[in-house]
């Protein structure tokens, strides 16, 4: 139907609240309508290079358009973090999904593809919040986005969530003490002696120290399960119950 209606001579003015009709049609022809207390804002992607509409589109257009309708747009790099994070999101929010709060979760694969994103919803005005790890290269994304949007972003930014110096986000999962929650997690999706074939592969190493190595090397294969695992043990807090 979009590309029926931009096939018509003349101006055409679509509404709509469908995330596919959106990602059908060029960014630069977005109007994003915004009520506020000063009234109804108009915010456009004007100003973003062909480049930057470019990188941005890959991200839009995956499954991605309901970016553009979010009142906040979650960005986070990672397999294990896609899957988790909804898990915790609806315990948190006592069984609403992040998608019932108008929050969008985008993996773009690396946060040094987010920089575009981040300008696009800039320039939207759409809030957003970044989950970074506490590596250097976390550190060098972070900065580049902030060049991009032309102010310092970094661990310290309120638009920034960022681990500890040199952790990542499986680490942050041991860090919580529930490794037998872990482990149910994993043998809830996985056969029933994967674990325990990679413990004995792996035998110099500690229980804690086995149990991250296997959800490093399987990243995206047991988020989510080890997600409703610990959210069974753990408070909204995250503290053991």
């Amino acid at each position: 139907v979009a590309r029926i209606i931009d096939g018509f001579p003349g101006q055409r003015i679509i509404t709509t609240h469908s995330a596919h009709v959106v990602s059908e049609a060029s960014l630069t022809q977005v109007r994003l309508l915004r009520r506020s207390v000063s009234g109804v804002g108009v915010r456009t992607a004007s100003g973003l290079s062909n480049e930057d509409l470019i990188k941005v589109r890959r991200l839009v257009e995956r499954p991605y358009g309901q970016v553009l309708f979010a009142k906040l747009v979650v960005i986070s790099d990672g397999a294990t973090e896609r899957g988790a994070l909804p898990v915790f999101a609806r315990v948190h929010w006592a069984g609403t999904e992040m998608e019932g709060k108008c929050v969008t979760l985008v993996d773009p694969q690396s946060l040094s593809q987010a920089d575009h994103l981040v300008r696009l919803l800039e320039k939207l005005g759409i809030p957003w919040l970044v989950l970074a790890d506490g590596d250097a290269a976390a550190n060098q994304h972070l900065q580049a986005i902030g060049t991009l949007i032309g102010r310092a972003v970094d661990g310290t930014s309120p638009e920034v969530v960022q681990l500890k110096a040199g952790e990542a986000f499986e680490q942050c999962l041991m860090s919580c003490g529930v490794r037998a929650a872990i482990e149910q997690g994993i043998a809830a999706v996985s056969t029933a002696d994967a674990l325990a074939n990679f413990k004995a592969q792996n035998a110099q190493l500690s229980d804690d120290e086995l149990v991250l190595k296997f959800l490093t090397k399987h990243k995206g294969t047991y988020g989510a399960a080890v997600a409703e695992a610990m959210a069974a043990v753990l408070d909204v807090d995250g503290n053991p119950t």
